[in-house]
């Protein structure tokens, strides 16, 4: 992969639910803080675009919550509806009917939920937030990379991403701490939702990857300055590349006997990027 790169933030909230700013205002500091697009996911609030001008491209979103059929609570965001869900409905159900639209399901925030990895599997997510900014600011329960690990393990497919979750409000104004970039070949809601679902994506909190190849089993990358590069796999395999100074080029031989494989970069100031699984995927 190696661009055009599209910055994006896919779990955020106006005063149509909890946020205190209006759609514009959200659209228009992300717009300024160098965003191409972002999600609107009011809590059971759906945003369907309605041809309004907006300073950068609004994807179709929605954050749902409820119990499943064993009691576990979810928050989940249904990202690309075609059409509003029910307001205050049931959780499974809308599930059901955003899937049907051609959704992605996300599982939000697992950790500040406070979720067990495998409460997960019984269900048709398509990915989680491995970081929630504002979970992690409020309260330090915004990382959910075990949880990633242990659902990769069954699922090796399944996404990741970074999200801010930001409400704008006074007692908790966190933003722009994490986000996506998406590498599609146009900044549409079609050609985002397809990249999102193709894991043409990595989830970062500063860290750049300017250039993402895979090849027979070898993995390059290009990135911002960093000084550590990990490759994760399942349990307690890993490689990894650890510098005194900044380096901007890495690269592994991907074991063919790791059940997945996925990349996470950190820089100086111990901000990370993470790529999704990279096993089956080819980019040359």
């Amino acid at each position: 992969m190696k661009g055009p790169w599209h910055k994006g933030n896919l779990h955020l909230h106006t005063n149509r639910s909890d946020g205190r700013l209006a759609l514009a205002s959200v659209a228009e500091k992300y717009a300024a803080a160098g965003y191409d697009f972002i999600a609107i996911t009011d809590h059971w609030k759906s945003y369907c675009t309605n041809g309004e001008q907006q300073p950068l491209m609004i994807l179709n979103g929605v954050e749902l919550d409820g119990h499943d059929t064993l009691g576990c609570y979810f928050h989940v965001l249904a990202l690309g509806l075609a059409r509003p869900l029910p307001e205050n409905g049931l959780l499974l159900d809308a599930m059901a009917e955003a899937r049907d639209q051609g959704a992605l399901l996300i599982w939000a925030h697992p950790h500040w939920t406070g979720n067990q990895a495998a409460e997960a599997l019984p269900h048709d997510f398509d990915g989680l937030e491995i970081y929630n900014h504002s979970s992690q600011c409020e309260i330090g329960k915004g990382y959910a990379t075990s949880h990633w690990d242990t659902v990769l393990e069954n699922r090796p497919d399944f996404l990741g991403i970074a999200v801010d979750d930001a409400h704008f409000q006074p007692r908790s104004g966190f933003w722009d701490g994490g986000w996506v970039s998406v590498c599609a070949p146009a900044c549409s809601r079609a050609a985002i939702l397809d990249a999102l679902r193709r894991r043409h994506f990595y989830a970062s909190q500063g860290p750049r990857i300017d250039r993402l190849v895979v090849k027979d089993n070898w993995l390059g990358i290009d990135t911002t300055p960093i000084r550590c590069a990990r490759l994760v796999g399942p349990r307690h395999r890993g490689k990894w590349i650890h510098h005194a100074h900044d380096f901007r080029r890495a690269e592994f031989q991907m074991p063919t006997d790791w059940s997945f494989v996925r990349l996470e970069i950190e820089d100086a100031c111990g901000k990370q990027a993470w790529t999704n699984p990279l096993g089956s995927m080819k980019t040359d």
